[in-house]
C-alpha cells in the first residue's frame, strides 16, 4: 500500500489480515479500532495509510503482505480459531506464520476438501459474495437411489428452513460408494448457502455420509493430501 494513499477503514483492516471487510466493519461498531488514539465507530472513516496510528484492541496493526492459500482441510477438523475443546481446528494444521490468515467459506466439520485461507479481505469477499456466482464441485455419497424426479427436484429447488436450496447440476459417478446402497454424485454450487448439500439432501430423505469439495471457481484441490498447503500462483489469485 503506498504511504499516504487514503483509504477506507474497513478495507485498509481487512489489508492487515483481520478478516472480510464486513468482519472489519464489526470491529468498528463495536469500538474495537482506534486511530491516532480516537475510537472510531463512523464506518465512513478513511484513514492515510503510513500516516496515521492504528490500533485493534490497543495492539498496533499493519498492512501485511498479500498470502493466499489452499489447504485441503480433513474431514474431522473445525474452521475456527478456537473450537472451546470441541476438537482440533484447521489452524492447528497450519505453520505459526499462517494462523492469522482467515479462511474463505467454511466448510462443515465433517466436510472436507479445497479451503482458501488469505490475509486479503477484498479478495476473500469477491469469492463469497452470492452475487458473484464462483461455481464450486463436490463430490458427495448419499444413501440410498435417487430417482430422476429426485434429482431434479435437487435442481429445481428445496424449501428447508425457509431458504430455497438448490444445485445448479447434479451428475451421477461411477465411483463406487462405501456403502452398498449408497450413490455417488458430483455437484456444482453457484450460492452455498450454509450447509446447502447436506441439508439439500437430507430434504429429500438422502442424506450425505460424504463430501468434498473439489474445486472452487476453476481452482482445483488436484492431488493435494488432507492436512496439506500450497500457495495459490498469481493466476490463480487472478482468477477472482
Amino acid at each position: 500500500m503506498k504511504t499516504g494513499a487514503k483509504i477506507r477503514l474497513n478495507s485498509f483492516l481487512a489489508q492487515c489480515g483481520l478478516g472480510s471487510r464486513r468482519k472489519c466493519e464489526e470491529l468498528i461498531r463495536a469500538g474495537a479500532v482506534s486511530i491516532d488514539g480516537k475510537t472510531i465507530r463512523e464506518l465512513a472513516t478513511h484513514v492515510l495509510a503510513g500516516s496515521q496510528a492504528v490500533t485493534v484492541r490497543g495492539k498496533p496493526v499493519h498492512p501485511a503482505g498479500k498470502i493466499y492459500l489452499l489447504f485441503h482441510k480433513p474431514a474431522g477438523c473445525l474452521c475456527t480459531r478456537d473450537s472451546d475443546g470441541k476438537g482440533r481446528t484447521i489452524y492447528d494444521l497450519l505453520p505459526p506464520e499462517f494462523r492469522n490468515l482467515f479462511y474463505v467459506g467454511r466448510l462443515d466439520r465433517e466436510t472436507e476438501g479445497l479451503l482458501f485461507l488469505t490475509n486479503d479481505g477484498a479478495w476473500g469477499e469477491r469469492i463469497c459474495h452470492p452475487r458473484n456466482e464462483v461455481k464450486k464441485i463436490y463430490v458427495a455419497e448419499i444413501l440410498g437411489r435417487p430417482d430422476r424426479r429426485s434429482l431434479l427436484r435437487a435442481v429445481h429447488g428445496v424449501r428447508d428452513e425457509g431458504e430455497v436450496l438448490r444445485a445448479e447440476s447434479i451428475r451421477l459417478l461411477q465411483t463406487k460408494p462405501s456403502h452398498r446402497n449408497g450413490t455417488m454424485l458430483e455437484i456444482i454450487l453457484r450460492e452455498g448457502k450454509k450447509r446447502e448439500i447436506r441439508r439439500l439432501f437430507r430434504a429429500l430423505h438422502h442424506p450425505v455420509v460424504y463430501l468434498k469439495r473439489l474445486e472452487t471457481g476453476g481452482v482445483k484441490l488436484g492431488s493435494l493430501k488432507p492436512g496439506k498447503w500450497r500457495h495459490l500462483s498469481a493466476e490463480e489469485v487472478r482468477l477472482f
